[in-house]
């Protein structure tokens, strides 16, 4: 089993959504958003985060697909760099979600 959710998932997803777990929020690695997927949904929360590689260049894709996904299922979208996961940024990375999930609260 944990070789199949190995090539399924990256070291990047598992890690950011087992720290949003420690934060107090389940979460879904790839939810299905028909025609999209998003890397980690917080269904709580109605947030979608995506992990952005080092390849990934198409803001303007990014952006209508991000806007697709707010318009017809409610689910704003967090990007996050793969090279700012990393254990050293995971207060950094947390408190500003943490931040972001205050604002939207008000």
């Amino acid at each position: 089993m944990k070789d199949s959710i190995n090539k399924q998932y990256t070291q990047k997803q598992l890690l950011l959504s087992q720290w949003i777990r420690e934060l107090g929020f389940g979460n879904t690695l790839e939810k299905n958003f028909p025609p999209y997927f998003l890397d980690i949904y917080i269904e709580e929360l109605g947030i979608g985060i995506e992990v952005d590689s080092n390849y990934h260049i198409s803001k303007k894709r990014d952006a209508v697909r991000d806007a697709y996904l707010k318009n017809n299922f409610k689910v704003t979208v967090i990007r996050v760099n793969e090279k700012e996961i990393k254990p050293k940024n995971k207060v950094k990375l947390l408190g500003d979600l943490r931040e972001m999930v205050e604002k939207w609260a008000e």
